[in-house]
């Protein structure tokens, strides 16, 4: 009779560690397919498909007489005359992003992007010409703000 112990023991260890090692095996698939997931995206993204680059987000202080009296908050997405070029400013987009915060700042200290005194149409051609400039060329067909916003700092 041991030996029935012995054997029912020894099955029971091998359907536990079975259904271990099933479960292992299927964890180490289901990761494996998580990571090939991510790489197939990033493949889709390099493909140029599309003439926009999105620039992220803005937060610009604007000042008067040394205090903030308001910050812009732009986030924007640019429209670009090709793939190629828009491609290109999508894998950096660092170029952009300066050329658009400098061009922010100086609106700030002229005073035209004020709370009762913005356009949204006048600061979205001012950057389109800017951005040409100083790109040196006439890339940017486009300037899309998806999100413009003035929001005041102090009470009245």
């Amino acid at each position: 009779m041991p030996d029935l112990k012995v054997f029912r023991f020894v099955f029971v260890c091998l359907l536990i560690g079975g259904g271990i090692g099933t479960a292992m095996a299927f964890d180490a698939a289901a990761r494996l397919r998580a990571a090939e997931a991510p790489a197939e995206e990033k493949a889709n993204e390099a493909t140029p498909s599309s003439t926009h680059v999105e620039t992220g987000q803005f937060v610009v202080p604007l000042l008067e007489e040394g205090r903030t009296e308001a910050f812009l908050l732009a986030e924007i997405t640019l429209e670009l005359a090709d793939k190629e070029t828009a491609a290109r400013h999508r894998a950096d987009t660092s170029i952009l992003r300066d050329i658009m915060l400098r061009h922010f700042f100086e609106a700030a200290e002229e005073g035209r992007v004020l709370p009762n005194k913005a356009d949204p149409a006048t600061l979205k051609n001012s950057l389109k010409r800017a951005l040409n400039r100083e790109l040196g060329t006439a890339a940017i067909t486009q300037v899309l703000f998806d999100r413009l916003l003035l929001q005041e700092n102090v009470r009245r």
